[in-house]
């Protein structure tokens, strides 16, 4: 191997289309340089939000490169989140029922009940925490339950509507101040 490390660094991104690229292995994503043919171009991932930058370099020869199919490439992504979304719905829905079927006896509201404490955990999440949101705004709007003082827990105290005095213990007043919350915050329609 000729010693040619970093050698375009300084040079122009080129625009090249990704699917073109020959393939170092059975990767769909590692492609060997087409200006050096010795580097690998690996395709890097956004920090924040985790999706394939459109820009990239080779890993030997530092030429950079712009990707214009970027949005072909991501597209397997996107029905991958979509499908991820959809298995997560349907476990916050699971844990919904669930508590609801565990605590419909009792007197007061089950804060500390695994569904509750699980849920929570999942809204953790900066990349779960929409999708909780909207999950829950969308069955309480369906099926008005307690499992809405959640909400509080997930969203800061900056964030959530003021509870009026005379909503305290009126689940259907509770219910309805959520939803119009979420239809302000654009969690739904």
């Amino acid at each position: 191997m000729n010693k040619i490390e970093a050698i375009n660094i300084d040079k122009e991104p080129i625009t090249v289309k990704h699917s073109r690229l020959e393939r170092t292995d059975d990767s769909d994503f590692r492609s060997v340089c087409p200006i050096c043919k010795e580097g690998t171009l690996l395709v890097q991932r956004d920090l924040d939000s985790f999706k394939i930058r459109a820009d990239d370099f080779c890993i030997l020869c530092g030429q950079r490169f712009i990707y214009s199919d970027i949005d072909e490439m991501r597209k397997p992504e996107r029905i991958e989140d979509e499908k991820n979304a959809k298995e997560m719905e349907q476990l916050i829905n699971s844990l919904i029922t669930y508590w609801i079927a565990d605590t419909i006896n009792l007197s007061s509201i089950e804060t500390k009940h695994p569904a509750f404490t699980i849920v929570k955990k999942i809204a953790a999440n900066d990349w779960e925490k929409e999708l909780t949101i909207t999950t829950i705004l969308e069955r309480i709007e369906k099926e008005p339950t307690w499992f809405c003082v959640i909400l509080r827990d997930i969203i800061s105290k900056e964030e959530q509507p003021v509870l009026p005095d005379e909503y305290r213990g009126r689940m259907d007043k509770i219910t309805e101040m959520w939803l119009n919350w979420g239809k302000e915050k654009g969690y739904i329609k």
